[in-house]
């Protein structure tokens, strides 16, 4: 039951970056490094912001070691475009080390009289955790997914490193932050990163911190054994 539910998901953000690029309405939400805008569908009633930085980018002195908080920003960024880890696709070397993010689908407020729309009250609806997909970008190709106007949750799609670049381990590359002596699983520290960002700054987008679900695919099952409990309420996959 998980699995097709995860895919309708993952299926969706196709048709969802579509519909950001193809026009709506400004939307503004606040998050703890600076504010983000993304867009809203006056044909759903949906807010969408793609592409929202939760770390620093992982190239250069930040490969191989756990991800590190991003520069913060004091003009409204604009966050209309997903983001994709390096690795390699069916044409090559796609994708980028700038990378660590996350995209996030919420109902919207109705709009108010002047026809701004807003995020919903913080703790609205509860939240959705997307994890995987990062390899097979083919998977965001559909347009059949409802979305949370009609399902009333928060989605949140989370990027994070693959391959090498996520779960290399070696003794020389042990970076020593906060006194630690390993290397690898890189990615999922990327994933416990989203997740802190999700319990830190989900209310701002209409999530309720305290109601979180996070589906897993079978990449990704490894994370299911560091998923904290005051990160997330529920895991499936």
């Amino acid at each position: 039951m998980a699995a097709p539910i995860l895919a309708t998901v993952l299926l969706a953000f196709a048709a969802e970056v579509t519909a950001v690029t193809a026009g709506g309405v400004d939307v503004t939400a606040a998050t703890q490094y600076g504010s983000v805008v993304g867009k809203y569908s006056r044909y759903d009633g949906v807010n969408r912001f793609f592409g929202i930085p939760v770390a620093a980018t992982t190239g250069a002195a930040n490969r191989f070691k756990e991800p590190q908080p991003p520069a913060t920003w004091a003009l409204p960024m604009t966050t209309i475009e997903s983001k994709q880890c390096l690795h390699v696709g069916d044409s090559g070397v796609v994708g980028s080390e700038d990378c660590l993010a996350v995209d996030i689908i919420a109902p919207s407020n109705p709009l108010d009289l002047t026809g701004s729309p807003t995020v919903a009250a913080p703790g609205s609806y509860p939240v959705q955790v997307v994890l995987g997909g990062s390899l097979d970008p083919s998977l965001l190709k559909d347009d059949t997914y409802a979305g949370p106007g009609e399902k009333p949750v928060v989605t949140v799609r989370v990027t994070h490193r693959v391959g090498v670049l996520g779960g290399l381990s070696h003794p020389a590359l042990r970076n020593g932050i906060d006194g630690n002596s390993y290397s690898g699983n890189w990615m999922l520290h990327d994933v416990l990163n989203a997740l802190r960002w999700v319990q830190a700054n989900i209310a701002s987008f209409g999530g309720d911190p305290n109601k979180v679900a996070v589906h897993v695919t079978r990449e990704n099952s490894f994370s299911k054994c560091g998923l904290s409990g005051f990160l997330v309420h529920y895991a499936f996959g």
